[in-house]
């Protein structure tokens, strides 16, 4: 007689067909920045925290 995993490590929806299981979240690429130039919240997934308007007026932030 084999002995059966405990219920606890058994995967409650493994029977399920994949389209019917529970998705993972997925991380989101996007982080929350505040524009220094105005002051303008925005999510974003750009290196940069400068938004689009203060880039295209040609605002530069300088670091001391």
């Amino acid at each position: 007689m084999r002995e059966q995993p405990c219920d606890c490590l058994k995967d409650p929806f493994a029977d399920l067909p994949p389209e019917v299981r529970p998705q993972t979240p997925k991380k989101s690429l996007l982080r929350k920045v505040t524009c220094p130039g105005c002051g303008r919240e925005y999510w974003t997934n750009r290196d940069t925290d400068i938004c689009f308007d203060c880039e295209k007026r040609g605002v530069v932030i300088r670091t001391p």
